[in-house]
């Protein structure tokens, strides 16, 4: 009895040293209103200056700089705009009751395009050699992991969470993040993946759309953003008659779709399956339409003209699966949200088909975009001096044969006149 006591004692002194090394969590819970689409966004309650005025800043998971918009009418930001006339400037912040000091803040006009009044900046949760929320946390233990993840409670008075905090990363499939040297600047510090096929409405990886792109995990979008050159591939995947949609174009340079549909169409629409790093992510396609009046839908997947092949998951995605943006190891956990008694999605390993189909295009896959430009450039141009040299060689060949029979022609016309003399009589010469 006195052994199983001090067994006790001792594990109750190691729980409580262990707890007292443990970095506390933090977590911060945002109330949001995902019922207008339109208007939905992530934001970050935050308090800043002296006077701890409390403003909302838009979590952005595509840059690690923190932005101030200038032109707003809040009190803080007429304060800083008419005591400054640098581009940025640093104050002391206070995040969930935890403060950080000399913080580095941008001033810049509002780029964002949601139209939203209470947003007065941009809060920077990008990730590049490092993320300075993140470290600043970390290091003053405040968070117990350099990681973020968004969550869902459709169920609860929350709608929407984004919590800094440690997570259960054993639940979560993992994309690794790819190198972005070569994307634009506005996408060099997000969290960007491989992603390579497209499966439509069944599990069969060997009948899957090869993509061969990448996608970026975006918090500042309401859509999932697919490249132009795909938008005649999504009329043909979801039977959509062209002649019943309107295209329109918006001011971030995205084709829109309205569409007029029948509920029961709606519903036989193929759904989608994003293959990331060897898993399958499942979304409802008619999901993915939300309806405007008794017969017209708007799509949530836009189509954005640029000239690369990187898909954007926003909302729509967020909605379905909880995202873990882990810094430490430059990676993306995704798993199903759970809390929803409705998200009736799935999750598939297609790990070993893909390692499989990686090897068999090792080559080509380790090349970069750039290169692979260059190499189809060179393809294309080698196929045409190909095909011009057989063109020339198929001439010259016709030519020669057509040479050879005028040269057999004539021969044959010199030796019957040869004939014709050598029948001549003598006498008759």
């Amino acid at each position: 009895m006195s052994h199983i006591l001090l067994i006790l004692i001792i594990s109750t002194i190691k729980t409580i040293f262990s707890l007292k090394k443990e970095k506390p969590l933090m977590k911060i819970q945002t109330t949001l209103n995902p019922d207008n689409i339109f208007t939905f966004a992530y934001i970050l309650p935050i308090r800043i200056g002296e006077s701890l005025t409390d403003i909302d800043m838009l979590i952005s998971t595509k840059t690690t700089e923190n932005t101030l918009f200038s032109n707003t009418d809040r009190p803080y930001s007429k304060q800083i705009l008419t005591n400054t006339y640098m581009d940025r400037f640093k104050d002391n912040i206070s995040l969930n009751g935890e403060f950080l000091y000399n913080f580095t803040f941008n001033v810049k006009p509002d780029y964002t395009n949601l139209n939203i009044s209470s947003i007065q900046g941009v809060f920077g949760f990008g990730i590049k050699s490092k993320n300075p929320l993140i470290d600043n946390l970390y290091l003053n233990n405040i968070i117990h992991s350099k990681e973020i993840y968004l969550k869902s409670y459709p169920v609860s008075h929350i709608n929407f969470a984004v919590d800094i905090s440690k997570s259960e990363k054993k639940k979560y499939t993992f994309c690794d993040i790819t190198d972005r040297d070569d994307l634009s600047k506005k996408y060099r510090e997000s969290f960007v993946c491989e992603y390579t096929h497209l499966l439509l409405d069944n599990d069969y990886f060997n009948e899957s759309i090869l993509i061969n792109g990448r996608v970026i995990f975006d918090t500042t979008s309401n859509y999932i953003i697919i490249p132009f050159d795909y938008i005649d591939m999504f009329y043909e995947i979801w039977a959509l008659n062209k002649s019943k949609c309107n295209e329109y174009d918006d001011e971030k340079n995205e084709t829109i779709l309205y569409c007029n549909f029948d509920v029961k169409d709606l519903k036989s629409l193929k759904n989608l399956t994003f293959v990331f790093d060897g898993f399958g992510y499942e979304i409802k396609s008619e999901e993915l339409f939300v309806k405007m009046n008794d017969i017209n839908y708007v799509s949530l997947v836009r189509f954005r003209n640029e000239n690369n092949n990187i898909w954007t998951m926003g909302f729509p995605f967020f909605k379905k699966y909880d995202i873990l943006f882990d810094y430490e190891n430059e990676r993306v956990g995704i798993k199903k949200n759970t809390d929803d008694i409705k998200n009736n999605v799935k999750v598939v390993n297609y790990t070993e088909e893909y390692m499989k189909w990686k090897k068999e295009n090792e080559g080509f896959l380790n090349i970069n975009i750039n290169e692979k430009k260059i190499m189809y450039a060179g393809m294309i141009i080698g196929s045409i001096i190909l095909l011009s040299v057989l063109i020339y060689i198929i001439k010259k060949c016709i030519n020669n044969i057509k040479s050879n029979n005028d040269n057999d022609n004539k021969t044959n016309k010199k030796g019957n006149h040869m004939e014709l003399i050598e029948e001549i009589p003598q006498n008759d010469i």
